[in-house]
């Protein structure tokens, strides 16, 4: 039996609130002359309306479409080798639902919810019900308060602004993808863990071990506070975003900070790939172990920072309070302030204007200390 075509590609739009996916087919070269009747269901109660919609359809195809009934419709496109044919499965073609100022407390209140809007809800109350949205996909939360644990698990295609998950809303986001939160308050522990794709924009963040195996976010003009926080995540790029706590960003892999300002102690242990410019670090024990680690136009305050590192590299960095700095690491340098003490660099060369103790007593430390002023250097040591 000889294969009619396979599926190419498919997707969703939006018409009028609806929600319309949809499948393009390749057909079998050998079968590219022919034109087919694709079965489609319709929801669709008004022959104008479905009109309406058949119009913008063209539009976006550019494909031929001709109505023969509310149950079947006909596309073509030719070409010298293809035809292609469009099927809207249109069972799930359905208006957004909005569930508006509603109180829910009882356990998996709202499960497997689908195409669903959320205002001014409250998740809270005696019943002290758990999951209220798991296993949920394409859901609208907008300024809704929850107070009850496990929210957001296993979801998909969420967006959530201008709404409050308190202390007690522990664990609000796990095992979910295609996130976008904005002006949100998540002030319970373990907000956020082994989610992909996800979106924070002005929010507040108070949860201790926040943000741990994540794969991909973005985060622009959020405060957080939080231990262990972002562990073991890939992907980040955050811009604006002031954070205070211990033990940041540990195991991270490919992440990209822009005029952040950080307040911590042990960032950065054993990431790779990290790059952090225009920003304020302060904090002591800066990026142990780290790999391929770059800072540029920063300025760091804190004793022990960037000791065991390899491909370290400095440009144009100002250091505040810092002694024993690049303990045995593999650093390249350019530092615009007096250091108070460097301890056998492994490799590299570090630029500084003046530095108040050089320690070499490991016969391992090959790293060179140039001490001159960047502007005026003309390639020989002081």
């Amino acid at each position: 039996m000889s294969i009619i075509g396979k599926i190419h590609k498919t997707g969703i739009l939006t018409y009028n609130n609806y929600i319309i996916k949809y499948i393009i087919i390749k057909f079998n070269p050998r079968f590219a002359e022919k034109v087919y009747n694709l079965n489609v269901f319709i929801d669709f109660s008004e022959a104008m309306l479905y009109n309406s919609f058949r119009d913008t359809l063209n539009k976006f195809t550019h494909a031929n479409i001709n109505l023969c009934s509310f149950s079947q419709v006909l596309f073509s496109e030719r070409n010298e080798r293809m035809c292609k044919a469009i099927s809207l499965n249109l069972k799930q073609v359905n208006r957004m639902k909005t569930i508006e100022n509603t109180t829910f407390d009882e356990e998996r209140a709202l499960y497997g919810s689908k195409n669903a809007i959320l205002r001014n809800c409250v998740f809270d109350g005696a019943a002290d019900g758990e999951s209220a949205l798991k296993e949920s996909t394409d859901i609208e939360v907008h300024n809704c308060f929850f107070n009850l644990r496990y929210p957001f698990w296993h979801d998909s295609d969420l967006k959530i602004t201008g709404s409050e998950m308190t202390e007690l809303c522990r664990a609000a986001l796990w095992y979910s993808k295609n996130i976008t939160v904005t002006d949100t308050k998540l002030h319970g522990i373990k907000a956020l863990r082994e989610c992909s794709n996800v979106i924070m924009e002005n929010c507040d963040i108070i949860s201790p071990e926040f943000g741990w195996s994540v794969n991909g976010i973005i985060m622009k003009n959020c405060n957080a506070v939080s231990e262990y926080f972002m562990m073991r995540s890939s992907g980040l790029h955050f811009s604006h975003v002031h954070f205070k706590g211990k033990y940041s960003f540990q195991y991270i892999e490919n992440a990209v900070f822009d005029n952040c300002e950080f307040e911590t102690k042990d960032a950065f242990w054993h990431g790779k790939n990290i790059i952090v410019r225009n920003s304020i670090i302060k904090g002591e024990y800066l990026a142990w172990y780290s790999e391929n680690l770059t800072l540029e136009n920063c300025t760091i305050t804190g004793t022990q920072p960037f000791c065991y590192c390899s491909d370290l590299k400095l440009i144009n960095c100002k250091m505040v309070d810092a002694d024993l700095c690049f303990e045995k690491s593999e650093v390249n340098a350019s530092i615009l302030t007096p250091v108070i003490s460097i301890k056998n660099p492994r490799t590299g060369i570090i630029y500084v204007p003046e530095v108040g103790e050089l320690i070499y007593d490991d016969a391992e430390a090959q790293g060179k200390v140039i001490v001159c002023d960047l502007h005026n250097y003309n390639g020989n040591a002081d």
